[in-house]
Formats: structure tokens, C-alpha cells, sequence
């Protein structure tokens, strides 16, 4: 997985290319557990993934936890969705 960072004024979006699975969700902790203060809103743009695991679940709902409405998960292709309709992630976190 590729994660870009791109900051502009009091927001982050990380935009998150190819699968976000067992392997490459540390790597995505990484950069989470780099947003400060500062930060006011956080998006996640899904827009170039294409799988999302339980791993990768598990990121969103530790950092839905720590930014509250001030995270916003972007772009997410139907079919991941429809995962995160199955899972119950679209009733705690805002999409777009």
C-alpha cells in the first residue's frame, strides 16, 4: 500500500493506495500515530484502494476513536462500502 500525505492549512488527508490489509496497516498506524494537535480534520481518502481487512478496519476505529467527527473517510469504492455496511463502520464514521 501507498499512503500520500498532503497538509492544507488545519487538514490532513492521507490518500491510501492499493490494499490496506494485515501487512500494510502498521505501516497506515505509522502515520496516525503522527497526527497532533494541530490537526483539526483528518480525511482519508479511499479513492485508490481497492481491499480494506479487519486490520485495516481496526485503523479506522482507533482513529474514528481519537479525531471523533473531525475524521472523514473519502471517495471509498462500493464494493468497500459495502463492507463497511456489513461491519457497522458506516454508522460510526463519516463517509463521503
Amino acid at each position: 500500500m501507498t499512503i500520500t500525505k498532503t497538509e492544507n492549512g488545519n487538514t490532513l488527508t492521507l490518500t491510501l493506495e492499493g490494499c490496506l490489509d494485515t501487512m500494510s496497516a502498521p505501516e497506515l498506524q505509522k502515520e496516525l500515530e503522527t497526527v497532533d494537535e494541530k490537526t483539526e480534520i483528518l480525511v482519508i481518502d479511499m479513492e485508490k484502494l481497492q481491499y480494506v481487512s479487519s486490520a485495516g478496519i481496526r485503523q479506522l476505529v482507533t482513529v474514528s476513536k481519537k479525531m471523533k467527527e473531525n475524521f472523514v473517510v473519502k471517495n471509498a469504492s462500493d464494493a468497500l462500502m459495502d463492507i463497511f455496511h456489513i461491519t457497522g463502520l458506516d454508522r460510526i464514521i463519516r463517509f463521503e
